[in-house]
């Protein structure tokens, strides 16, 4: 237990915290793009769905970065506790930060009078886990984190330009319901879930 705290720790420390400014920085500019004050259900949304979700990208996309030249992944190898369990933890520690900081946006939006509710706050936070799953997959999969910003990026785009039907993140905005967002949900933990195998298939053949 004491090795896995310490593996908390020193990666809350060296590796997230850089990637926790940004996102608080997100959220920073998020009131200044958008305004939070006194909106409706339908205009809360908007900075909720445009801009929140990018803090699964931020937070999750990165997990592996740390290990993707060789050497380090090697040196990381030789320590007692498990790569895969690090990862793990990882993962775990960026899905808790980003549930903190979309729940405590969501308060602040609530107590500057906005029409919010928990479903918004849980609407939110599956919209971050699967642009931030489609995010860590592509980064798992492909080997270089820079792949790993551009596809989640590139699904925004196209969601936010046409729809995706019921993949889509824009739900709340454009129809004002919650349509879709359980299927969002399932979709980023299993894109997750895929990633650690494929990092591990990955670190097996190399």
């Amino acid at each position: 237990m004491f090795l896995y705290l310490h593996a908390a720790k020193y990666d809350l420390r060296f590796n997230l915290l850089p990637h926790i400014a940004v996102a608080v920085g997100l959220l920073l500019l998020t009131p200044v793009m958008f305004g939070i004050t006194a909106l409706d259900s339908g205009s809360a949304a908007l900075p909720l769905e445009l801009s929140l979700p990018f803090l699964g990208v931020i937070l999750l996309t990165s997990v592996y970065s740390p290990e993707q030249e060789p050497g380090i992944l090697d040196t990381v190898r030789a320590r007692k506790t498990p790569y895969l369990l690090i990862c793990g933890i990882r993962i775990i520690m960026a899905m808790l930060i980003t549930v903190i900081l979309t729940c405590g946006f969501v308060f602040i939006m609530s107590v500057l009078e906005c029409e919010v509710s928990v479903e918004h706050a849980l609407a939110s936070c599956a919209n971050a886990f699967f642009l931030g799953g489609s995010g860590i997959l592509a980064s798992s999969f492909s080997g270089h984190a820079v792949i790993g910003y551009i596809v989640p990026v590139l699904y925004y785009v196209i969601d936010l330009m046409g729809g995706l039907g019921d993949l889509t993140i824009f739900s709340m905005m454009r129809s004002g319901t919650m349509e879709g967002k359980a299927v969002i949900f399932a979709v980023g933990i299993c894109c997750i879930a895929v990633s650690i195998l494929c990092r591990h298939l990955r670190i097996r053949s190399s």
